[in-house]
């Protein structure tokens, strides 16, 4: 699961790592999008949960084939991922009217989460974590 390494990830802000400001953001739209739907009663906001689940499977994926594709054979995959959630996290904030501020939050939280299994995913497939 990457949840545990995103939330450690957001943390290492405060121990003074710029890149953490990507999934820290994210979190922190996470908890705005999720408060202001929660007071909206907007129940099609669970829709973002599709982007997440994708994200995690992208990860497990790349978890089962651990070190076996090399760093040109991992860019079509990769590539896939990466545009089939900017897609479909496009689509969510165009079907959910996306003027409202609890879609954008969540849009924006769909986004990193969507950047840090990328990266995480691509650790994967080439065994060269950092």
């Amino acid at each position: 699961m990457l949840i545990p390494q995103y939330v450690a990830a957001a943390a290492s802000l405060f121990g003074g790592e710029l890149l953490a400001l990507i999934p820290f953001i994210g979190l922190v739209c996470l908890l705005v999008g999720v408060v202001m739907g929660i007071i909206e009663r907007r129940r099609t906001l669970w829709l973002f949960l599709i982007p997440f689940i994708a994200s995690e499977c992208y990860v497990g994926i790349a978890a089962l084939f651990h070190g076996h594709l090399s760093a040109h054979a991992t860019l079509v995959p990769a590539c896939i991922f990466a545009f089939v959630q900017i897609v479909l996290i496009a689509y969510l904030v165009y079907r959910l009217r996306g003027a409202d501020p609890a879609v954008w939050a969540l849009a924006v939280f769909s986004l990193s989460y969507a950047a840090s299994a990328y990266f995480v995913g691509q650790m994967a497939w080439t065994d060269t974590f950092v």
